[in-house]
C-alpha cells in the first residue's frame, strides 16, 4: 500500500555509525523542522553527513516531515536521488529515529552475485522469525539487480507492512534511477518496485537547494 507524506511526497536508506549513540524511538511523537533537526544533529556524525540533511529549503523541510512520519511506521522505504545525496544517511536517520535494532542497518550492496545476496537476505529475515529483535535491512544500488536475482529477492521478502511489535526487519532500498520507468520498460520488475515503494523519498541534489549553500559553506 502507498501512502502520500509531506509535500506530495510518495510513502511507499544506511552503514556506518557509532554504536555508543543511543537509539530513538520516535513512533508517539510529532517532530517539527526544527526538533528533527536537533535530534538528527546527535544521531549524525560527521558535517559531510549533516550537511545532507540540514536546510531551510522548503523542499528539504518536506522531507524531514516525510522523514519523521516515515519513522512512525514500519514501512519500506525506496529512496531515489543522485551519486552524493545522502541516501546511505537518510536510511541510517530514519533507523536510528524508528527505535530499530542496532545501531545501523545492515546494508546489502546489491551489485553482490545473487548467491550471496540470497544468503544475506535469508540471514536478516530468519534473524527477526527466530525472536532476534527486529532492525532494518538496506539493499543499497537496487538497479543493479539483474531480472533472475529481482524474481530470487520478491520470493524472499514478505508482502504487505510488519505487524506492529513483530520481528520483521524494515526494508529500506536505494537507488539512482526512475524504476518506475524500468517496470514500464520491462528492466525491472512492477510486482518487486510495489514491494519495495512503500514509501518513496526523493533526495534533492545540492543545485536544487541553493537557499542553503551559503549556510553549508559557512
Amino acid at each position: 500500500m502507498r501512502r502520500q507524506i509531506a509535500g506530495g511526497a510518495r510513502v511507499a536508506a544506511f552503514s556506518g555509525g557509532d554504536a555508543g549513540v543511543p537509539l530513538m524511538d520516535m513512533r508517539g511523537a510529532r517532530l517539527d523542522h526544527e526538533t528533527l533537526m536537533t535530534v538528527a544533529m546527535n544521531i549524525l556524525e560527521t558535517p559531510t553527513e549533516a550537511g545532507l540533511v540540514f536546510g531551510q529549503g522548503a523542499a528539504m523541510r518536506a522531507l524531514g516531515e516525510a522523514v519523521a512520519n516515515i519513522a512512525r511506521t514500519d514501512i519500506a522505504v525506496l529512496l531515489v536521488g543522485e551519486s552524493g545525496t545522502g541516501k546511505e544517511v537518510y536510511a541510517k536517520l530514519i533507523h536510528r529515529l524508528s527505535g530499530a535494532q542496532g545501531a545501523v542497518p545492515k546494508k546489502i550492496n546489491c551489485a553482490t552475485d545473487a548467491g550471496r545476496l540470497r544468503a544475506q537476505v535469508l540471514e536478516c529475515l530468519q534473524n527477526g522469525s527466530a525472536g532476534v529483535a527486529a532492525g532494518s535491512l538496506f539493499l543499497d544500488g537496487i538497479e543493479e539487480l539483474d531480472l533472475p536475482s529481482q524474481r530470487m529477492l520478491l520470493a524472499l521478502l514478505p508482502d504487505g507492512e510488519p505487524e506492529s511489535g513483530g520481528g520483521r526487519p524494515r526494508v529500506m532500498s536505494a537507488t539512482s534511477v526512475e524504476l518506475e520507468k524500468w517496470t514500464e520498460s520491462g528492466r525491472f520488475r512492477r510486482e518487486l518496485y510495489f514491494r519495495l515503494n512503500g514509501a518513496r523519498l526523493r533526495l534533492p541534489p545540492l543545485r536544487e537547494r541553493k537557499e542553503d549553500i551559503r549556510a553549508l559553506v559557512e
